[in-house]
């Protein structure tokens, strides 16, 4: 059978089909007799070479008629089908000998005078193949040829040469050739070779070619081996029935079941590259058509039915509705991992469909597995802790025992300060009552009072203080680790706001000094205010930082103490006490109820020791704030037995007393980090805190949980944070679409993430666990 791509090359410039403007600047040159070097650049298949070959035959004719070679003379006959037989046309394949050598042996050809016609010509076919180093050997020699060569370069990919070689030619580009001119052609020569055709199979042809005349005939020539040229023909012989194969792809598609899409594609009798161009087709087709309702004629898509494209349109629509995404982006995106590839692997077409089926996919995130088999059911919420005023309770001692009322300013300016004053009547019980279970309505900040008054501190007041006690090992892994009680009338101080401003600039300078000695060190602090009996500030000072920077904080205490005091003479040590083996009790002197102590500063440190005796010093310090607690407030133990607040907490009786008349302008106050504030952040970012405060576990509120739970939460932040990982690592696109799949992924993941810490694995046993699941969890972890 005969080659009808070599039998109907073009020989003269009329014979190419759809390209105009090269051949009327063909003939142009010929005519003028300029015959300039040319670059002719466009897609495969477009007819460069048979260009180039025509334009160097005219150029070397010696009678050219109108532009054309004339096909008569010495030169035109020995032509040949590419100059193979004139001494003066040189073909060079640049994909085959671009070698700088190589092109210096075709330089020196060029130099050379021609032997038999006035011009030498040199054809450079894939011109883009030559190495850097070869084009810029060319670039002087084509800027400034000998005035007998000419120059012709072909290249399908002009992005590949420099632009320095570019700029010293002139570029014709060759197009895709038009349907009307391709089924013109066609029709020509399925009349010349006597075809039986009709216009609906030469438009199929010419669907699956895409203007490129090379293929157009390469294609004519296998169909006819099956009969005429008409529609069900070329479609049998191109393999063109797809249209139940792209129907159950865009099926699956819509149902997420990436396994039936694979098996539908690769089981298609296609090459990778030409499958996914058809995909590519195909979702234009329905896009242009359904979404933009354009009337577009492909007819390779031509016999696609309604149903296929309203399945794709109305499923597109939901996708977009639930990414809340607008649907022309949608598509948009989808036809962007569509986009044909000339070379193509098998493996690489299943992950791109493997992408498109994870971008619209609705996700399916079960609940995290944290990798155990033994999990642990979610127990039932513990009842919530309610603090009571109990007026049976004893009070001996502690300022309110006598049994006499409580006078009403003491108790209008004690209630002012945020501070508790036991309630005489049952109306006043049940307004307490009101105040514990809300425990919002207790101001964080105090009124400014004035006289004297022995008052209490409120159950909110201290709940803060012990919540602050556990938030900062359970969130931080640090305990505090430094006391300080400053005696405020011993400075000279003796306005109660004056002594406030000079606490509040301590733990601010010192935060200072901490970062200038170890930038990004952690520094925390929670500070108390009380008056003693005499009505002077005393201020009382929890701090965490560093154990390897306590000893130059508490110098620096010292020195800070010297600067502030206004008495000359007081009672001010050069070197503070408190260092791991000289410990002074915080709780000397106020808390027996007798006058303050002679110091300004009392200091106590622990960064030495067992993890206990840390666990201990926290949770006394924690116990020294709370020691004006009201005693008479009441809450069940864990037998069931009501008994006072102060007793639960295990503050020592010696230690317990009022908190007085504070007239500051802030009766406590704690560190950023610390706040109820950032407290409720942590405990609404899908990680809450534990309480055993809050479930009425007494026993286990001082036993250092907290440090064992940090780990168990880094754990659970760092799976997250994975989990997390790993979604932005399978949607790190940034187009809307990736960016909208990945947003839905984060949300549907963030939803799965258990909320109840209680639930999650761990390598300690939980309190809040019954004896017997306590000790099931701790073997299942050994």
């Amino acid at each position: 059978m005969v080659d009808l791509a070599e039998k109907y090359r073009p020989r003269r410039l009329q014979d190419i089909v759809g390209q105009p403007r090269l051949v009327t600047w063909m003939k142009g040159q010929i005519r003028s007799r300029e015959r300039r070097s040319v670059l002719i650049e466009g897609p495969f298949g477009t007819g460069k070479t048979s260009a180039g070959l025509i334009y160097a035959r005219a150029i070397l004719c010696t009678r050219p008629d109108d532009g054309e070679p004339c096909g008569a003379c010495d030169s035109c006959l020995g032509f040949g089908g590419r100059g193979e037989r004139l001494p003066d046309v040189t073909l060079f394949k640049c994909g085959e000998t671009s070698t700088v050598e190589k092109i210096q042996e075709l330089l020196e050809v060029a130099r050379s005078a021609p032997f038999v016609a006035d011009r030498r010509v040199l054809l450079l076919d894939e011109a883009h193949n030559l190495s850097r180093r070869s084009s810029q050997a060319l670039l002087d020699i084509v800027e400034n040829p000998p005035q007998w060569a000419v120059f012709i370069l072909m290249t399908s990919e002009t992005n590949e040469l420099p632009s320095a070689l570019l700029s010293r030619l002139t570029r014709q580009p060759l197009e895709l050739v038009s349907q009307p001119d391709a089924l013109m052609f066609m029709a020509d020569i399925c009349k010349r070779e006597g075809i039986a055709f009709d216009i609906v199979g030469l438009e199929l042809i010419f669907g699956v070619t895409r203007g490129h005349p090379r293929k157009l005939l390469r294609e004519l020539e296998m169909v006819r081996g099956f009969g005429a040229i008409t529609a069900p023909t070329v479609r049998s012989a191109l393999r063109l029935d797809f249209d139940d194969r792209l129907m159950s792809y865009a099926t699956a598609l819509l149902a997420g079941d990436l396994g039936r899409q694979l098996d539908l594609i690769e089981g298609w009798p296609e090459t990778p590259p030409r499958k996914l161009a058809v995909l590519h087709q195909f979702m234009a087709f329905i896009y242009l058509t359904g979404v933009r309702r354009l009337d577009r004629d492909d007819p390779l898509m031509r016999t696609l039915s309604d149903q296929v494209r309203k399945l794709l349109v109305d499923g597109f629509a939901e996708i977009s509705d639930r990414l809340r995404l607008d649907p022309e982006t949608l598509w948009q995106d989808v036809l962007a991992v569509l986009d044909p590839r000339e070379h193509l692997t098998a493996s690489q077409l299943a992950m791109i469909l493997s992408r498109l089926d994870r971008l619209i996919r609705k996700p399916v995130v079960a609940g995290l597995d944290q990798g155990h088999e033994d999990k642990i059911s979610s127990p039932q919420r513990a009842r919530r802790l309610r603090v009571h005023a109990d007026p049976s309770v004893a009070l001996h001692g502690q300022g309110f025992g006598d049994g006499k009322p409580v006078p009403a300013d003491a108790k209008r300016d004690a209630s002012r300060n945020g501070a508790h004053v036991p309630p005489e009547s049952e109306s006043d019980m049940l307004t307490e009552r009101g105040r514990a279970a809300n425990p919002e309505t207790s101001r964080f900040r105090a009124r400014v009072t004035s006289g004297p008054s022995k008052t209490y501190l409120s159950w909110p007041q201290v709940k803060e203080i012990w919540e602050i006690g556990s938030f900062l090992p359970q969130q931080f892994g640090l305990l505090f680790n430094l006391r300080l009680t400053v005696n405020h009338r011993t400075l000279g101080i003796f306005d109660h706001r004056a002594g406030a401003r000079l606490v509040s600039d301590l733990t601010d300078e010192l935060g200072g000094r901490i970062e200038y000695w170890e930038p990004g060190s952690p520094y925390h602090w929670v500070y108390r205010h009380e008056a003693d009996s005499a009505g002077n500030l005393v201020s009382r000072v929890l701090l965490s930082i560093p154990d390897y920077l306590l000893d130059p904080a508490i110098d620096w205490l010292g020195r800070f103490a010297v600067r502030r005091t206004k008495f000359h003479d007081a009672a001010i040590p050069t070197g503070l006490t408190g260092r791991a083996n000289e410990r002074q009790s915080v709780l000397s002197g106020p808390e027996r109820g007798t006058a303050v102590s002679d110091r300004a500063f009392l200091v106590s440190s622990r960064h030495a020791g067992s993890e206990a005796a840390r666990i201990r010093f926290h949770w006394q310090g924690i116990r020294a704030l709370s020691r004006c607690l009201a005693p008479d407030l009441v809450e069940r133990d864990e037998a069931g037995l009501r008994r006072p607040l102060v007793d639960l907490l295990q503050i020592p009786r010696r230690w317990r007393g009022a908190v007085g008349d504070v007239g500051s302008a802030q009766g406590r106050g704690a560190s950023k980090q610390l706040t109820h504030h950032a407290r409720k952040i942590v405990a609404n970012s899908e990680m809450d805190l534990l309480s055993a405060l809050q479930e009425r576990k007494w026993s286990e509120l001082d036993q250092g949980w907290e440090l064992r739970e940090n780990f168990a939460r880094l754990a659970e932040r760092t799976r997250r944070e994975n989990a997390m990982a790993q979604v932005h690592l399978r949607f790190e696109g940034s187009d809307e679409l990736s960016t909208a799949r990945r947003e839905e992924e984060l949300r549907a993941l963030r939803s799965a993430f258990n909320p109840d810490p209680k639930s999650w694995l761990r390598k300690w046993s939980g309190w809040w666990l019954p004896q017997g699941r306590k000790m099931k969890a701790s073997s299942a972890r050994k």
